[in-house]
């Protein structure tokens, strides 16, 4: 403003406008032009630049901030996220569970990506709706063999063949003169059982290693599976 002027010495406590109509104020024409609306207006715009600045600022200074923020690739879609976005594997368990998804949809890319070393060596970071996108993937093709097994018109066959195999495991073991302990691989356990489905009289037996091994297990408590490379083995606890 071009002078001075404390607004507080002309309020005797009921407003400016009151007080200047109850003392009947008058001013000078070339004081009131000090005051006109032009001038007022500029300083008025004078003031809120500063402001403004500030505003435009605060925007740029939080995009900084965001931008500063490291970002981490999920090990299963490779999108980049924020690292409070993603979970640490960090368990055996997880381990396992994924070589054998990986295995299961003979998933080539999944399976090099695991051969660099387990999860908790490779500081896997992943989503955890990827991860259950990859388990249902798993699920799901488990099922629709099972499926496939259960319209087989040779159905009946593969219990014959299964039973055939548990008890060339069991003789294996007790019929066993050497030192060394008996050793199965998976994959040689699954030849036996597609080439006695086919003596069967089954046509291109619907096979899958991985959900052999698990009937395995389950029919003879005693074996333990354990991963060697890409090779799955079994053996007896005892032999361990």
């Amino acid at each position: 403003m071009p002078i001075a002027l404390d607004p507080s010495r002309i309020d005797e406590g009921e407003g400016i406008e009151t007080t200047l109509v109850r003392n009947v104020a008058k001013y000078h024409q070339s004081c009131r032009l000090l005051f006109n609306n032009t001038k007022l207006e500029r300083v008025k715009q004078r003031r809120a630049v500063p402001s403004t600045s500030r505003a435009t600022d605060e925007p740029r200074s939080k995009r900084r901030k965001s931008a500063d923020i490291p970002k981490v690739e999920c090990f299963f879609c490779e999108e980049e996220d924020v690292i409070s976005n993603l979970q640490e594997g960090m368990t055996e368990r997880l381990n396992e569970h994924l070589n054998q998804c990986a295995r299961t949809l003979n998933d080539g890319k999944l399976l090099a990506k695991l051969s660099g070393g387990d999860v908790v060596a490779l500081e896997v970071k992943y989503h955890l709706r990827c991860l259950q996108k990859l388990y249902n993937a798993e699920r799901a093709y488990l099922n629709s063999l099972e499926k496939a097994e259960s319209s087989d018109p040779g159905k009946d066959l593969y219990p014959l063949a299964f039973s055939e195999l548990i008890i060339y495991i069991m003789d294996s073991n007790v019929t066993n003169t050497e030192a060394a302990p008996v050793v199965f691989r998976l994959a040689d356990l699954a030849s036996l059982y597609k080439l006695r489905l086919e003596q069967l009289g089954v046509d291109s037996p619907n096979l899958h290693s991985t959900r052999l091994k698990e009937w395995l297990l389950a029919r003879i408590p005693e074996l333990e599976a354990h991963k060697k490379g890409r090779d799955v083995l079994l053996a007896f606890k005892a032999d361990i």
